[in-house]
């Protein structure tokens, strides 16, 4: 990756689409956070770096964003026979059963399930990354090393 690393490439984009947004003219106060927009953030800042590594590496693979699993549920990028979810900061409610189901359904499309997050201080959530996406598949990027494992994996799906 470039010099910076993904937490800080996302601090980055976040406070420039604040102040783009604040230019629009119809504004009348800086927003501060816009429910949503932190989480698309912070996917495009790993869809943005998934490339630049990808490029480093002479792989083509066009990154897909939110395709569709089953009904209206939606993965945030497929890249390869890689299904990537992203998220900013981890889980926020009971999710094991809705996620295991959709690693069902990608595994049957032939894809694998990824889950990469920036931020998870929560033991409970962690294990439960750990037993839907598997030790392998699962990423805290916060933590030393995760985003060189992250793409070390990616790759290795994708070729």
């Amino acid at each position: 990756m470039e010099n910076k690393n993904i937490e800080d490439q996302y601090i980055e984009a976040q406070a420039e689409a604040i102040k783009l947004l604040a230019s629009l003219k119809i504004v009348k106060s800086t927003p501060r956070k816009i429910l949503g927009l932190d989480g698309w953030i912070f996917e495009q800042t790993v869809r943005h770096a998934i490339e630049e590594e990808l490029k480093k590496e002479r792989i083509q693979c066009e990154p897909k964003e939110q395709e569709p699993i089953v009904g209206k549920a939606k993965v945030d990028l497929v890249i390869g026979r890689a299904a990537i979810e992203v998220k900013v900061s981890g889980f926020y409610s009971d999710v094991e059963d809705k996620y295991l189901k959709y690693r069902n359904k990608l595994k049957e499309k032939g894809l694998e399930y990824f889950y990469v997050t920036l931020y998870e201080d929560y033991p409970r959530n962690i294990e439960v990354a750990k037993r839907v996406f598997g030790i392998n598949r699962m990423f805290i990027l916060k933590n030393q090393g995760e985003w060189e494992r992250f793409i070390k994996e990616l790759i290795s799906t994708i070729k």
